[in-house]
């Protein structure tokens, strides 16, 4: 995974930087598809924002926290692509290829429920039936 850094209004120095790989490294258990992050940290004011925009081979995801340290908008922010990661990877994996989700739940034994017995099939009266 490539990291790209951009700071603006301030200077990043090391540690924040050994702290930004090993935050990002952990997002790799997630999916091996990751190609680029790049984070960008903004000072205004008393304000440090932190946007993450990390790119997949097929996905985008973007992250922004703003609090009042630079690490704890990092650390917010990779907890929020954390959250982002785990949902699509739950959403992909739930896919059955080639399926659809009802076919797939027939498959996993889910049977629709019977029709009450006083109900009639036929309540429309479309196809030959009289108002009358």
């Amino acid at each position: 995974m490539v990291i790209t850094t951009t700071a603006r209004h301030m200077d990043v120095d090391e540690a924040t930087k050994q702290f930004i790989e090993k935050r990002l490294a952990k997002l790799e258990r997630f999916t091996q598809d990751i190609r680029e992050a790049h984070l960008i940290l903004i000072l205004e004011k008393y304000r440090y924002t932190a946007e993450i925009l990390l790119r997949l081979n097929r996905h985008e995801f973007l992250a922004r926290e703003e609090t009042g340290d630079v690490l704890g908008s990092i650390d917010l922010a990779v907890d929020n692509l954390e959250g982002q990661l785990r949902k699509w990877k739950e959403k992909r994996a739930g896919r059955v290829k080639g399926e659809t989700r009802l076919a797939a739940s027939e498959v996993a034994g889910g049977a629709t429920p019977p029709a009450d017995e006083g109900e009639s099939e036929n309540t429309g009266l479309a196809g030959g039936g009289s108002a009358e």
